[in-house]
């Protein structure tokens, strides 16, 4: 936008093209239209005054800054909501959390249905939450990581990490986990109708659970690993979310 152009001194010729655009051309010989050309008269102060170059030029640096606060507030909002909304672990108690503070401070509206009141009141809890929701993906990808972006097994580290399992041991339980689904993911190719049967299923991975224990791992319980990691499975193969 160039104000020096737009506010500059107006010429006849523009003024004439105004009057035109405006069909009204027959007012510039109007003894009305002449008196109130006059800079001394009031209607002239009036009007110069209220529109004038200045305030003119002043009014857009306020227009902008208004939208781009308001919609800077939106894409905060927009973004941690679509952060949280691509969570793969909704079991997860720090997404819970998150989730819920969320849902406190705009009390389940709808995105389009939020004011800009309403994100300035919380914008400080509404940055914080980002932030946190920001960290959670990072930690989660970099956990899928791990097990080649296998959502199932990267939320399995995470409830194995959190009950104690394994004493809570994370490289223990990343071993464990990563060496259970080499195996299963050998027995799928081998028999692509496996997961149609759960207690083939569960044969099976209680038979590898069990094999990693007579090689030295620790665990209290089969049941321990092999109820989740089974119901993963099932989940995953009847497409239920996790």
């Amino acid at each position: 936008m160039n104000l020096t152009e737009i506010l500059k001194p107006l010429d006849s010729a523009t003024e004439d093209f105004i009057l035109k655009d405006t069909s009204l051309v027959a007012i510039k010989s109007s003894k009305e239209y002449a008196t109130n050309d006059q800079p001394t008269i009031p209607t002239n102060t009036i009007c110069t005054s209220l529109f004038s170059r200045e305030r003119i030029a002043s009014v857009p640096q306020y227009i902008v800054a208004y939208v781009k606060e308001t919609k800077g507030l939106k894409d905060v909002l927009r973004r941690t909501r679509q952060m949280l909304g691509g969570n793969f672990d909704p079991k997860d108690p720090v997404f819970i959390s998150l989730k819920e503070e969320l849902e406190r401070l705009f009390k389940k509206k709808k995105l389009n249905e939020v004011t800009k009141a309403d994100i300035e009141t919380n914008s400080i809890e509404l940055d914080s939450i980002y932030t946190r929701a920001k960290e959670l993906e990072r930690e989660n990808m970099q956990l899928g990581l791990k097990y080649e972006h296998d959502a199932k097994y990267a939320r399995l580290h995470k409830r194995l990490l959190e009950k104690g399992t394994l004493q809570g041991t994370e490289q223990l339980i990343y071993n464990t986990l990563s060496k259970l689904k080499e195996q299963v993911d050998v027995y799928k190719l081998q028999n692509s109708k496996m997961l149609d049967n759960i207690g083939f299923v569960n044969k099976v991975i209680g038979r590898l659970i069990v094999q990693q224990k007579q090689d030295g791992l620790e665990l209290d319980s089969i049941q321990e690993i092999n109820h989740p990691v089974v119901e993963e499975y099932m989940n995953e193969h009847h497409g239920k979310i996790a």
